[in-house]
């Protein structure tokens, strides 16, 4: 069958459908994966997610940092800077 032959025969099948529930999901295999693949897919990402306990952009090693620092910091161990002692340098240096 020649490409010509396809088409039409594609176009007389799509005017013909009459369930278009069944029409969709042929046209959007057409162009992608069904839908049942995306939600696999998202089902699978979740799973992985809940399993690595990876559901943030900032890298687990980053948040345990971030802890110890704050509990070092509430100690006493180490000293913060506030804003506004930051927000008055950067005024200084950039003459704002």
């Amino acid at each position: 069958m020649n490409n010509e032959e396809l088409k039409k025969t594609l176009i007389s099948e799509i005017e013909n459908c009459q369930n278009n529930d069944l029409l969709l999901e042929a046209l959007l295999l057409l162009i992608g994966p069904p839908p049942s693949q995306h939600q696999y897919s998202e089902v699978k990402e979740a799973e992985m997610d809940y399993k690595t306990e990876w559901v943030s952009p900032v890298p687990k090693g980053h948040w345990d940092l971030l802890k110890k620092q704050s509990e070092k910091l509430a100690k006493g161990e180490i000293s913060g800077v506030t804003w506004e002692q930051i927000e008055a340098e950067l005024k200084r240096k950039y003459d704002l």
